[in-house]
């Protein structure tokens, strides 16, 4: 993937308020090869570190002509505005001992000429302490990593996670390459799932996580006999304002994104491209405590075992939760504009979890314009499945209110009607209309083959005399969602789908 243009990147950073401190520090692009702007005072403390697998330590000055040995001994050195250069060549795990400020980050990078060639190789760490992850940034700021590889690490190839008694964050990981993890391959957390902290409990915020290549991640290794059970990209517990975009996961155990396990406040998941994902693409978790504020649009995810999941895993795992963090709530989440196909079973599924209980509550949720094609691939499966947040005692309790799934576009090729299970509509709560379930929608090209990373998708556009055109007939569901995937501005009434 390229980078946008610059500007446009830091109109999006900024689009929904998010990182409002992160974005006022340039932006660095990857494939561009550009470097944050430092400071007069900041260059004249350290304005550059290299680092290098032949370098030294005690001997070296961490100038070019001298680099330092090690990437942690850099960062204990490092001050706000310090870029780090790791040249090429392959490095043990390390941890970040300094934190940037917001107009002068700690970046940890490669020379422009030198992208992808410095390896951090998890097989120099030691289970059982920190170099167990590739990077391990605990209760810092403004740390920005880009460029970099990072290889068979025992568990996590980037771990960021919060420190009492002050919330940390403002973070940028960005055009890395990170495979083969016995964990996740990013995991962001404001506090351990274990702990059972109160609701809005943030440690964490202000995380840009956009345009890596992450994947088999959770694999199966010698202390892992059955492999790890969490994500590509993990958001969890404590954390607030976390944008994931323009990332390529792919051909990984377990599951693509996770915004999960406790309290996560705000944040985006768009632009990214899901694929070979062994369960789910995105899934959107509460546990037992809460997720809001988040909206899920223009991902492309295919060849997975379910595209999009929302559920509540209410699991009380070491201990029962107190009465205060049984919480269980959805807030103004909505997930739109995505294109889903191919997948193993189903395409969206949001309902009741088998530890799910009729508590907390699910309020402000839609579901709008996502097109979904050709699920069941390798099982009986559907396009769509809604269960369980219907039954008596959800509606009782009046657990679910302003769910809205609407102009949603799915289609099983060879079949009248797209399999759906729909246990929502004409319930309390619930506004499931205006999608197009039946029929041949006319897709421009939707069987093209994948050719590789870089090769063509296929087109869910629709033709000219498309029945899914002009569909939509309630006004208020544009006012919601103004642009289609193709950023083309919604006119009413308007198509079903994500076009």
């Amino acid at each position: 993937m390229t980078d946008p243009d610059l500007a446009q990147l830091r109109d999006e950073v900024t689009r929904r308020g998010f990182l409002r401190q992160t974005a006022k520090a340039s932006i660095v692009g990857g494939a561009l090869g550009l470097f944050a702007t430092v400071p007069a005072m900041a260059q004249a403390q350290v304005s550059a570190i290299y680092v290098s697998p032949l370098g030294d330590d005690i001997q070296g000055t961490g100038c070019i002509g001298a680099p330092f040995k090690t990437i942690s001994h850099a960062t204990l050195v490092a001050t706000p505005g310090t870029t780090i250069y790791l040249r090429p060549g392959v490095y043990a795990p390390f941890t970040v001992h300094t934190s940037g400020i917001e107009t002068a980050p700690i970046t940890i990078t490669s020379l422009p000429n030198e992208t992808h060639q410095a390896i951090i190789d998890g097989r120099l760490g030691v289970l059982g302490n920190t170099t167990k992850h590739g990077a391990y940034i605990v209760g810092k700021d403004h740390v920005h990593i880009r460029n970099l590889i990072f290889q068979d690490c025992l568990e996590t190839g980037i771990w960021i996670i919060g420190k009492r008694p002050s919330i940390h964050g403002h973070h940028q990981i960005a055009n890395n390459i990170i495979r083969r993890t016995g964990g996740p391959g990013i995991s962001v957390q404001g506090y351990l799932s274990s702990e059972h902290l109160p609701i809005g409990t943030v440690w964490t915020t202000d995380v840009l996580i956009e345009h890596n290549d992450i994947s088999e991640t959770n694999m199966i290794l010698p202390h892992k006999p059955n492999g790890g059970v969490n994500e590509c990209i993990t958001v969890a517990g404590g954390v607030q304002n976390v944008i994931t975009r323009y990332n390529d996961i792919h051909d990984s155990r377990q599951y693509g994104i996770d915004y999960k396990h406790g309290f996560v406040g705000g944040g985006e998941i768009y632009g990214n491209r899901i694929w070979n994902i062994e369960r789910f693409g995105i899934y959107l978790d509460t546990n037992r405590l809460e997720v809001h504020d988040v909206e899920v649009h223009s991902n492309l995810i295919w060849q997975c075992n379910v595209g999009i999941v929302m559920a509540r895993e209410a699991n009380n795992q070491s201990k029962p939760p107190l009465p205060s963090e049984l919480r269980q709530s959805f807030r103004d989440i909505c997930i739109f504009n995505n294109l889903i196909w191919d997948m193993g079973v189903s395409g969206i599924f949001m309902g009741a979890h088998p530890n799910d209980t009729p508590d907390g509550e699910i309020h402000n949720v839609k579901v709008l314009f996502n097109t979904i094609y050709n699920c069941g691939v390798s099982a009986p499966g559907q396009e769509m499945r809604l269960t369980g947040w219907s039954r008596d005692e959800y509606i009782q309790a009046g657990i679910v209110s302003d769910f809205v799934v609407a102009g949603n576009l799915a289609h099983r090729p060879g079949y009248a009607r797209a399999f759906i299970t729909d246990q929502f509509s004409g319930k309390p709560g619930f506004h499931i209309e205006q999608n197009m379930w039946a029929g041949d929608p006319l897709f421009r090209a939707p069987d093209l083959p994948i050719q590789d990373l870089k090769g063509a998708l296929p087109d869910f556009g629709l033709l000219t005399h498309s029945p899914a055109r002009n569909v939509v007939t309630r006004e208020s569901y544009n006012q919601m969602i103004d642009q289609n995937i193709s950023q083309v501005t919604r006119q009413w009434p308007t198509h079903a789908g994500a076009y």
